[in-house]
Parts: structure tokens; sequence; C-alpha cells
């Protein structure tokens, strides 16, 4: 199960903080954003984890996919479920 959760988390913190630096930026480099910047953060946090989400999913469903299958008994392990 870690082996297939990995992937997944590791994309999860790289795409949010990705995102995050990216907006901190955009904010920082217009001046009338940076000085109301405390009265809409939070809406820079939640574009953050939206996009670390969705991104998440291309690489989480189809993993979900084959964890599902191998507990159900479709696939004995990992190896022959990727096959």
């Amino acid at each position: 199960n870690f082996l297939l959760s990995f992937p997944t988390g590791a994309l999860n913190f790289s795409v949010l903080e990705l995102v995050r630096k990216r907006l901190g930026a955009f904010v920082a480099e217009r001046p009338n954003l940076e000085q109301r910047v405390q009265s809409f953060g939070f809406v820079l946090d939640f574009v953050s984890s939206s996009v670390s989400t969705i991104t998440c999913s291309v690489v989480a469903t189809p993993q979900m996919m084959i964890t599902d299958n191998i507990m159900v008994g479709n696939y004995q392990n990992l190896p022959q479920a990727v096959k």
C-alpha cells in the first residue's frame, strides 16, 4: 500500500508548493494586491489546494483501481496487476 500511495503524496506536495510559490510571486509583483493579501490569502490557499488535488487525481484514480482489484482478488500482487 505504501508503494502505491507514495507517488500521490509526493505529487500532491510538489504541486502544492509550486502553485503557492507561483501565486506568491504573482501577488508580490502587483503592489495593489500585495497590500490586500491579508484579506484574500485564504483564496490563494484554496486555489493551491484545488490545483494540487485535481492534479493528484490523475495519479490517484488509476492507483486506487489497482489497489481495489488486488484487494478484491482479481490480481494476486502488484506486478500482476500492472501487466
